[in-house]
């Protein structure tokens, strides 16, 4: 098995509960780079696992680094390349926003797992069993995850913004009028010295979106 670079392993000695605030985020974080797995459905034993340990503040929760996860088998390709996808949180939305935002986008929500199909089932509160434990939305060949963190581990979206290029102006106005919809409007959709549209928006799920039409502007 090939060893983990210093590089990496510099980069990476960032421990599951620093990194991990639920298991929705171990989902998250082992997901993409173990690469042994068959699957989702392997992937998911194995986070399971990870959320189990977690719960019993075994090893994993204590902190994990690349090197002992290097017995996962981890992929030579991923050890020295970083991939950087959004994950967004919400406060008992998650379902209604991916499904909205596959619809606008037209992607596919390719994994969604509700609390109650989840391993802590039992241990979540009854109004919350059929919020969404872990989701991974692929759309403009990016992945989104997400999902609807108990309280009071929810913190509102701050400090950032969903960017999405589209390739003309008709475009432009059937997504931000999609995003708008029960939302609020910060900056409509207009001309701009960079583009022919473009405007800004928070969407009813609490995300803030700047659509931009990549289209050359007007002379």
């Amino acid at each position: 098995m090939n060893p983990v670079s210093p590089k990496t392993q510099k980069a990476a000695n960032l421990t599951c509960n620093q990194f991990c605030k639920n298991e929705a985020a171990v989902a998250h974080r082992f997901g993409p780079a173990v690469a042994s797995f068959d699957g989702m459905r392997d992937c998911h034993r194995e986070m399971t696992r990870f959320g189990a340990a977690s719960a019993r503040g075994s090893r994993a929760a204590r902190g994990l680094t690349l090197s002992e996860l290097d017995r996962y088998h981890l992929a030579p390709e991923y050890a020295d390349m970083v991939k950087i996808n959004p994950s967004l949180m919400f406060s008992g939305a998650c379902g209604n926003a991916f499904r909205r935002y596959a619809s606008l986008f037209g992607g596919e929500i390719v994994y969604m797992m509700t609390y109650a199909q989840s391993p802590n089932a039992e241990s979540v509160p009854p109004d919350w069993r059929d919020k969404v434990w872990f989701a991974r939305l692929r759309a403009g060949g990016l992945d989104i995850t997400g999902g609807d963190p108990i309280l009071p581990d929810y913190e509102a979206p701050r400090g950032f913004s969903m960017v999405i290029g589209v390739a003309n102006a008709d475009e432009a106005e059937r997504v931000f009028a999609g995003l708008a919809e029960g939302g609020e409007v910060l900056m409509p959709l207009q001309a701009t010295p960079w583009s022919p549209r473009y405007g800004v928006v928070r969407d009813p799920f609490g995300i803030r979106w700047e659509v931009n039409c990549d289209a050359e502007p007007a002379v």
